[in-house]
């Protein structure tokens, strides 16, 4: 497998701001999905096929791509569990429920803030609600500033409706195993290591990348049938 010359391009502040913001973002999600371990009984490839994995993608740092593996192979189960349950209808609607319900969570709260048109007894409301959310924080946080976050989130949410969505196929029916396998090229890429992958006279694939991904995952990652050699 031939290693892709890397060409360096410049980035405007835009770009770099967008995917700094884009990482972290990831980073964070990543931190609260991982919560969810404690439900997935996974298995990952033993020391000797951790060496034998190195071994076959040419990679001297074997400790460390068994690391890369480990966590490729825990992606992949939540992934295939995301994908597995994904629904286009459900995630509009979805969007739907959560902008109609911030709006109108944003309107109660505005008949209660001192600085609008408020009766006493809303008015009265909303000065409770301001002195427990001080109490509770210990910082004064105001209706207004909630009310600001609420039409922010229905905005984002009416917008977010409106993108045009697709469930994701994958070239082998599992768009988990098709991630996971990019990952795992790159990785290899990036510790210096190389793949080999080629058809047969007989029309079946063979090479290191076919042995290597029997190693690493084996039944611990769903794969399609016949997806080796695409």
């Amino acid at each position: 497998m031939t290693v892709p010359t890397v060409v360096i391009v410049r980035r405007n502040k835009g770009t770099a701001d967008a995917e700094r913001i884009l990482n972290a973002l990831a980073e964070n999600r990543w931190n609260r999905k991982s919560k969810l371990l404690a439900n997935l009984r996974l298995t990952y490839p033993s020391d000797d096929e951790s060496r034998q994995i190195a071994a076959l993608a040419k990679i001297d740092d074997t400790s460390r791509f068994a690391r890369i593996i480990e966590s490729r192979i825990l992606d992949a189960h939540l992934n295939h569990a995301s994908f597995s349950t994904l629904s286009i209808p459900k995630v509009k609607s979805a969007l739907k429920r959560l902008a109609t319900g911030a709006s109108l969570l944003s309107q109660t709260l505005s008949s209660l803030d001192v600085g609008r048109e408020s009766r006493g007894s809303e008015r009265y409301a909303g000065w409770l609600i301001e002195r427990e959310l001080a109490f509770q924080s210990g910082a004064t946080v105001l209706i207004p500033e909630y009310i600001d976050l609420l039409n922010t989130l229905t905005g984002a949410a009416q917008r977010a409706e409106k993108k045009p969505m697709h469930v994701p196929r994958g070239a082998g029916g599992n768009p988990a195993f098709d991630e996971f396998i990019e990952d795992l090229l790159m990785a290899t890429r990036m510790l210096g290591g190389d793949w080999t992958n080629y058809r047969l006279r007989d029309e079946t694939w063979t090479g290191t990348c076919r042995d290597s991904f029997s190693l690493s995952a084996g039944e611990r990652v769903e794969s399609p049938r016949g997806r080796e050699g695409q």
